[in-house]
């Protein structure tokens, strides 16, 4: 009889010593990542222009993991991209930017996740040749010096090109 009650009042006490909730299943979560800014991400870059991507990983029990998430490039002539997320246009071309995760629960098999963020195309600008001062008329025996401006085909004022 003795055991018996024994038996009984461990079970009530491991009952009521649960709570609801506390239960690992319960808490589980399907491991997702959130790409931030997502309307804002660019489908165009100019060669040599950069952009930095952004994303949140959350576990499978909800916690923010940033410091396990890594980036890729599917072309790395086209487009390379660093483990913080800033992409840089190297050459023109299309590559698709993809983020992934992996679950750091060791009690955990989720696998790997990845998720497409973007497909990019990088571009080149026409290069461009102006006269910055330039004048509406000339009077006879005047000299003027025309003073050129370059752009290159990043957008970019290049001082250095010389008129020959």
């Amino acid at each position: 009889m003795k055991k018996r009650f024994f038996l009984y009042i461990s079970f009530i006490l491991l009952i009521s010593s649960c709570n609801v909730g506390d239960d690992v299943i319960d808490d589980y979560r399907e491991p997702m990542i959130d790409i931030e800014n997502a309307a804002d991400i660019p489908t165009e870059l100019v060669l040599f222009k950069k952009y930095q991507f952004s994303a949140n990983f959350f576990n499978d029990i909800g916690a923010l993991k940033k410091e396990l998430i890594t980036w890729e490039s599917s072309d790395t002539a086209v487009i390379t991209i660093d483990a913080n997320g800033l992409a840089t246009a190297v050459g023109e071309g299309t590559a698709t930017i993809t983020v992934a995760a992996q679950n750091d629960n060791p009690n955990s098999d989720s696998p790997k996740i990845s998720k497409k963020v973007a497909s990019i195309t990088v571009v080149t600008l026409q290069e461009v040749l102006t006269i910055t001062n330039q004048i509406d008329f000339l009077v006879v025996g005047e000299e003027i010096v025309f003073i050129p401006k370059f752009i290159n085909n990043a957008g970019i004022e290049d001082p250095d090109v010389t008129l020959e």
